[in-house]
């Protein structure tokens, strides 16, 4: 179709709306004017000519340009996903539930080093585990997952896993001093153990009820040629009292980790440093800190070292880091 440059966007769209316009193939200049490569022919009020048109040589810089979907609903696709290995990892809007597989078939052809795309369908239970299904590409969800040097092995079907925390994990390993003495209590398959394991910490104890997660963190304990963590499947209620004082804890639990505060903090060697993580309200740091300061064990007290939102979990909530440090009051 040859349309005027000033009205190619216009037409563009109209065809799109029709389902008539042909996708993965580049719109080209004319004198003047825009091609638009069409699927048949089709009447929007503009001259129809035969031409040979160009695949798109370059990967799209969108999955959306390759994705054929009534233009009303191109506003629900997706913006943003998680990679975990070579595992995509995304929601989909159910009004596009009949569009899943040319979704994933998109996403596959459009982002690099991916094999299998798997909807998110919610984290549940204690042992964090995430409901995923398969829409498209290799069947099995286990991966390995490179983060600053590391390979993790996991399956994120069976363990809770999220890459968008990798600048916060390198960050909290780059305070470890040698030789420290640190748990980390809802370890998953070990990112920030193994980190902090490298920086040079004498013990990592590494604890998680999910036997899953155990399993493959004595995997990444042997993939990462790391001695000096030390892998525990338990209740970390039932754990923590029985481990060594510690110089410094770290408790990734963000959407319940208040019951297990006093706890973590009562673990801690004095002056220690503790990792808190939670999913809180952006207007509610302040009140926060002063329910963390009360749930205290008697004669302890904290002082806040810095905080963070790590991440957005919602329009109204993001993921807080808060670095503590536990002292004699």
């Amino acid at each position: 179709m040859v349309v005027p440059r000033e009205e190619g966007e216009r037409a563009r769209r109209s065809l799109a709306s029709l389902g008539m316009l042909r996708r993965g193939l580049r719109i080209e200049d004319g004198d003047g004017t825009l091609l638009l490569p069409v699927k048949d022919e089709v009447s929007i009020g503009y001259p129809l000519k035969i031409h040979e048109f160009k695949e798109m040589s370059q990967r799209p810089r969108s999955y959306r340009e390759l994705l054929e979907v009534p233009e009303e609903l191109r506003p629900l696709l997706p913006r943003a996903h998680d990679i975990v290995g070579d595992v995509l990892i995304l929601k989909i809007h159910e009004e596009l539930a009949s569009f899943e597989e040319a979704i994933g078939s998109a996403l596959l052809k459009a982002t690099k080093s991916v094999a299998t795309v798997a909807v998110d369908e919610g984290v549940s239970g204690h042992r964090r585990r995430r409901t995923l299904r398969v829409i498209i590409g290799r069947r099995s969800t286990r991966t390995v997952h490179r983060e600053y040097g590391l390979k993790l092995a996991m399956d994120p079907s069976q363990v809770y896993f999220s890459p968008r925390m990798a600048g916060e994990r390198r960050r909290v390993a780059q305070g470890v001093r040698t030789g420290e003495v640190i748990i980390d209590a809802f370890c998953g398959v070990g990112p920030f153990a193994l980190h902090m394991a490298r920086q040079g910490a004498g013990v990592v104890y590494a604890v998680d009820v999910n036997p899953s997660a155990i399993e493959f963190l004595r995997e990444n304990v042997r993939r990462n040629h790391l001695e000096n963590v030390a892998p525990i499947q338990g209740d970390v209620r039932k754990v923590l009292p029985y481990l060594e004082p510690a110089d410094r804890v770290v408790l990734d639990f963000p959407k319940s980790p208040l019951p297990h505060f006093t706890l973590a903090a009562s673990t801690l060697k004095e002056g220690g440093i503790l990792h808190y993580y939670e999913i809180l309200e952006r207007d509610s740091l302040e009140e926060r800190l002063e329910d963390l300061s009360s749930a205290l064990p008697r004669g302890l007290a904290m002082e806040l070292l810095g905080s963070r939102e790590v991440r957005g979990y919602s329009p109204s909530q993001g993921h807080y880091a808060l670095d503590l440090k536990i002292s004699t009051g």
